[in-house]
């Protein structure tokens, strides 16, 4: 029975694969579903035996704490820094919508108030909601004076005061969220004022937003063209008149090129594979059972650091939760890869005994080869508005060739 579950579930993976080819895109903070990918990733975290460091992509400050630490979460915060000031520049698809913050340094005024100045026909802009927190000071045991934590991590002190008076010295901050619309394509810009002091952003509304204008693998484009019209002629599953396409391909190896969009800048390619296969050999004489069966040599992880362990997390990727692949690094934008072609297979050997002494046997015997190979491939990218590290997964699977 533990055979005929496992190939039941093996033929259904194979079969579910097919449908996971297309990339899944998700953009954090955008309602817009082709704005992007996830990209909250401004720190690489290297977790060790006894300590662990984090490293801020951006700024490049580090922070290593180790287990029995008390935390410096100064040094902390600016590790995991993940604000960069109020932006300066955005983008949104047409017909699209995005999601921003504006914030306020603690004691400035902020009426939330902000306008489109140009580009009326381009954009328009809506105040979602607010937030307005009294802040009062915190006490610096080494400084001995009260202080205010600016929003760039910094401390402003303010003296030191009794605790009512630090009471009395509270100031108001102010945070606010709003909506951005894109209208048609074209440029525009906002302004609004904090403390009196004009800011402005430019916007850019396109009908492309997506961080790779291209995926193309082996001449055949891996992600699709959602606009109005547009034919996909190119996309890897339209191989016949099978309208729910077929998402497979039967080159083995190829080039994989990926074309960057506007503010988006290549940061590295991450081609995964299964591991090989190797017999597993066991013997129960308590049970009365013994037998054998293949398994995908685990490796524990992807080791993106080599620091020979599996515990990090590095471009968003967390290395544990690949514990039975291999992985091969490129930083061009068009290398050859060799995609995997080890099938998912099953390939049992069991005896049960039976009888009062264990001595009368029952053989069963399940071999299972399926003919889908599946090879991940991640790609990172930056985003160079919001300086965040976004991952786009695709997955590609290879099939031999029927002959007719």
């Amino acid at each position: 029975m533990k055979g005929l579950k496992r190939f039941g579930a093996m033929a259904l993976a194979a079969a579910l694969t097919i449908t996971l080819v297309a990339p899944v895109t998700a953009r954090a903070d955008s309602e817009d579903s082709n704005y992007g990918v996830q990209e909250n990733t401004f720190y690489d975290k290297d977790v060790n035996k006894d300590s662990t460091t984090w490293t801020n992509k951006v700024t490049g400050d580090t922070y290593t704490e180790k287990d029995d630490d008390d935390r410096n979460w100064d040094a902390y915060n600016k590790a995991t820094k993940s604000w960069f000031g109020n932006p300066k520049k955005m983008q949104v698809g047409v017909k699209g919508f995005f999601k921003f913050h504006l914030y306020a340094e603690a004691g400035q005024s902020f009426d939330g108030k902000i306008k489109v100045i140009s580009g009326k026909d381009i954009v328009s802009v809506k105040q979602l909601g607010k937030s307005e927190d009294e802040v009062v000071p915190n006490w610096d045991s080494k400084a001995k004076q009260y202080y205010f934590t600016k929003l760039d991590g910094t401390k402003e002190y303010v003296g030191d005061l009794t605790s009512d008076q630090a009471y009395a010295a509270r100031r108001t901050k102010y945070i606010y969220s709003f909506r951005l619309y894109g209208k048609k394509a074209g440029t525009a810009k906002l302004q609004y004022k904090i403390d009196g002091k004009k800011y402005k952003i430019k916007v850019t509304v396109s009908d492309d937003v997506r961080p790779f204008k291209a995926i193309i693998y082996a001449g055949k484009s891996l992600q699709l063209d959602y606009n109005v019209g547009a034919t996909n002629s190119n996309y890897y599953a339209k191989q016949s008149s099978n309208k729910g396409g077929n998402f497979y391909t039967n080159k083995k190896k190829g080039k994989f090129r990926v074309t960057m969009n506007k503010n988006y800048k290549f940061v590295a390619m991450y081609v995964l594979k299964d591991t090989d296969y190797e017999t597993k050999t066991y013997t129960y004489d308590k049970d009365g059972y013994d037998g054998s069966e293949i398994e995908r040599k685990a490796v524990g992880g992807i080791d993106l650091n080599g620091d020979g362990d599996f515990l990090d997390t590095i471009n968003g990727i967390k290395e544990g939760t690949y514990d039975d692949m291999t992985y091969t690094k490129y930083t061009k934008k068009s290398p050859k890869i060799r995609l995997n072609t080890s099938f998912d297979k099953v390939d049992e050997n069991n005896t049960f005994y039976y009888g009062a002494n264990k001595t009368k046997p029952v053989n069963y015997t399940n071999k299972y080869t399926g003919d889908v190979a599946k090879t991940t491939v991640l790609l990172v990218y930056k985003n160079k508005l919001t300086k965040g590290y976004g991952l786009q997964t695709i997955t590609i699977n290879y099939r031999k060739a029927v002959k007719k």
